[in-house]
């Protein structure tokens, strides 16, 4: 699937590798299998040799948390693989369940939040105040490095995208924010300018006026960004092509711009 995108700062292209294994023909192949009795040969000689065995693909171990912030309390599912190598907040109101499951696959780490789920359901009335909503993702992305001691990326959709952008301009210990079908247009353009760590943002291309937000937020960052358009749908989650789409980009932001980051 081709997509546009709109680039300020270094890009990052995948490079395909194919490895071709050529079978020997005629007399090199009889002198092939001559070579490989004779190492059969001397292997019984000397006895059978060492097994080594296949390493067994531990499954991450999940917990449920409950994260303070402020005078709330969020609850979460914390999700951390073997040998993880870094960790990214998932919130908004979207399903993250494929991309985390990507992100895990890469040793990728995944706190899954919901920024309004608090002991007072009442304060959902809070959902656009973006400064309120960027105090408890900073504090959970610092709880979350805390508790880890590895580099946290966030990723969000909606009004929590501004929030994610305003806490990055806060909080050093968020080192990448990818935003899906978010308002990052909701932050304050100050923020969005101290922003100093590598943003995404994903929209559908059939979504002219969030499309437009989001390049005008794009203005006002300083830091390395793209605008990425996923074609022909208006939400990325509404067809499998491009929610596809939108977890190979999102594990490919966080395998460079998180994992193994100190």
């Amino acid at each position: 699937m081709r997509y546009r995108t709109h680039t300020d700062g270094p890009t990052h292209r995948p490079v395909d590798v194919e490895r071709t294994v050529l079978p020997a023909h005629g007399r090199d192949r009889h002198e092939a299998g001559h070579r490989i009795l004779e190492d059969v040969r001397a292997t019984a000689a000397v006895g059978p040799p060492a097994i080594e065995p296949v390493p067994r693909r531990h499954p991450p171990r999940e917990y449920a948390v409950t994260v303070p912030a402020g005078s709330v309390e969020l609850t979460g599912r914390l999700t951390v693989p073997v040998a993880a190598r870094g960790m990214v907040l998932l919130t908004g109101d979207r399903s993250w369940q494929d991309s985390a499951a990507a992100l895990h696959r890469v040793g990728l780490g995944t706190l899954t939040l919901n920024l309004w789920e608090t002991v007072r359901p009442a304060h959902r009335r809070n959902v656009f105040d973006v400064v309120m909503l960027a105090r408890r993702l900073g504090a959970a992305c610092d709880w979350l490095h805390e508790r880890t001691s590895l580099p946290v990326g966030c990723a969000a959709g909606g009004t929590s995208a501004a929030a994610a952008l305003e806490a990055a301009a806060e909080h050093d210990a968020l080192r990448a924010v990818v935003c899906v079908s978010g308002r990052p247009g909701l932050a304050r353009p100050s923020a969005l300018a101290r922003v100093s760590v590598p943003v995404l943002l994903v929209t559908g291309d059939l979504d002219q006026p969030l499309l437009s937000r989001n390049r005008l937020a794009a203005d006002w960052l300083r830091c390395p960004h793209h605008v990425v358009e996923i074609p022909d749908v208006a939400d990325p989650a509404s067809s499998t092509d491009a929610l596809h789409h939108v977890v190979r980009l999102t594990t490919d932001w966080f395998t460079d711009h998180v994992a193994g980051r100190a």
